[in-house]
């Protein structure tokens, strides 16, 4: 006997007896070569497990060679600095080398001396590039 209610519906937690029209279903064991089944599944597995290793091996090979990468890039920094180091120190050698002071000290350890002002020569360019002198 179903009770109805207005504000609850409980005809939904009382048992029914199966209709004539009611469909039952039946677990029907599906008969596969299971050697067949086992085979497919032992490949599928060695499948993944080969794509896995494969991926594996590729990313340690690619933190192998960022590492080599990197230790090179630091090796040619620190030859970087040392030759800059190096340039900076034979720039200042060459700068004292030629100062004004010591090209004037050797001058005149050969014996030479500055010229006079009636020493010097003008010449003046009237038409464009060539010069000529007296």
């Amino acid at each position: 006997m179903v009770r109805e209610n207005l504000a609850y519906d409980f005809s939904r937690f009382e048992e029914r007896k199966p209709s004539e029209h009611s469909v039952q279903l039946k677990l029907v064991e599906k008969k596969n070569n299971s050697k067949k089944a086992m085979a497919k599944s032992v490949w599928a597995n060695l499948l993944v497990f080969v794509a896995v290793a494969v991926f594996v091996v590729a990313l340690l090979f690619s933190y192998m060679r960022s590492n080599e990468l990197s230790s090179a890039i630091r090796a040619a920094e620190k030859q970087n600095h040392e030759l800059t180091s190096q340039n900076t120190l034979l720039q200042v050698e060459i700068d004292r080398t030629f100062s004004m002071k010591t090209v004037s000290e050797l001058a005149e350890d050969y014996g030479m001396v500055k010229a006079e002002k009636y020493q010097y020569k003008y010449f003046t360019v009237a038409e464009g590039d060539r010069v000529d002198a007296e």
